[in-house]
């Protein structure tokens, strides 16, 4: 059981390990699914259409110009090409971003071999059973969309004992808090009846329930991104560590996690494959005042360290930070 108040910060990176794509591939999937495939076009017009699915051609056009478009920007990310075409676009890319995502959804990913949500899993079951694996001091903040999280709770909470029930399984996993920040892509069957299994291919009528699911961080906060920062941030400051797992730094992330705040934790990250410049750009983040320092450990040069205080970053996997790095006595 992980007894001290244990969060995780996880970022694109954390999912990345179980197949979904991230920066430039996920840039290109939107980019070929919508060039050249007039089904998942027109899919994506029907859901824009509203109630009126008829009309669905009307917006064919703008669809292809968006691909078209996001082709040739070759220097952004498609969060930065939809900040700079949120007026054209915006309402398309969160449809193009969703519908890619949910075609990654892959069940035999999480479970077929050994993985970092299986080592915190096998760390929460120790001296545990059914009515005590609940008392795990474990919380998730997560800037991902993706739903891979819950599903493998429930599938291996499900097969753990087999007095557990489902509605036990439900019970465990809604005292975990799950914060997606800006949202997911939807829910699962066992958290709605109309809930999408994971895996399954997204139906035109789930697409328009969903589409307006997610945010992009540079949209205005609704009250609803609001509250899921002000969650975060208070459980954030019950923490006595944090992790945080394949996070991008992003200032306006920083900024409204309140990490500023945050004194005297211990706070272990991982960025992997970062190159010095972006080295340097997370020594700025972190070194702004009120931030604790940080310590920088390569994947060479990595080890295990109880001595220093503040933020220690390891440029390695994460799945190998919690293997290797990651303390929860």
């Amino acid at each position: 059981m992980i007894n001290k108040n244990t969060v995780f910060i996880l970022g694109a990176g954390a999912s990345s390990e179980f197949g979904f794509p991230l920066g430039e591939r996920l840039r290109q999937e939107v980019i070929n699914t919508f060039i050249g495939n007039s089904q998942e076009t027109e899919s994506i017009a029907k859901v824009l259409t509203g109630n009126w699915p008829e009309d669905f051609k009307e917006y064919i056009k703008p669809i292809n110009e968006f691909a078209y478009k996001l082709k040739h920007s070759v220097r952004y990310s498609i969060d930065d090409f939809l900040e700079r075409y949120q007026k054209t676009y915006l309402s398309i890319g969160k449809l193009a971003i969703a519908l890619v995502l949910t075609r990654y959804e892959n069940h035999d990913l999480l479970f077929e071999s050994d993985n970092w949500y299986r080592k915190i899993y096998d760390r929460m079951s120790e001296g545990t059973n059914i009515e005590t694996f609940s008392k795990n001091k474990v919380s998730f903040i997560t800037f991902n969309y993706d739903r891979s999280l819950e599903h493998f709770l429930y599938i291996t909470l499900t097969h753990s004992d087999e007095k557990i029930t489902e509605e036990r399984v439900k019970e465990i996993i809604n005292q975990i808090p799950i914060i997606h920040i800006y949202g997911q892509l939807d829910l699962l069957p066992w958290q709605d009846a109309e809930g999408r299994p994971y895996g399954n291919p997204i139906t035109l009528k789930q697409l328009k329930r969903y589409k307006d699911n997610i945010n992009i961080i540079f949209e205005n906060v609704t009250e609803k991104v609001n509250t899921n920062f002000q969650k975060a941030i208070d459980l954030l400051k019950q923490a006595e560590k944090i992790y945080i797992l394949g996070f991008g730094f992003h200032p306006t992330n920083l900024t409204r996690l309140k990490l500023n705040e945050i004194k005297k934790r211990n706070i272990v990250a991982t960025c992997h494959e970062i190159n010095e410049e972006k080295i340097d750009y997370i020594r700025k983040c972190l070194a702004l005042p009120g931030y604790p320092s940080l310590t920088m450990y390569s994947s060479e040069g990595a080890r295990r360290d109880k001595t220093k205080e503040g933020t220690k970053l390891y440029n390695i996997k994460v799945y190998d930070l919690i293997c290797k790095y990651a303390i929860f006595d």
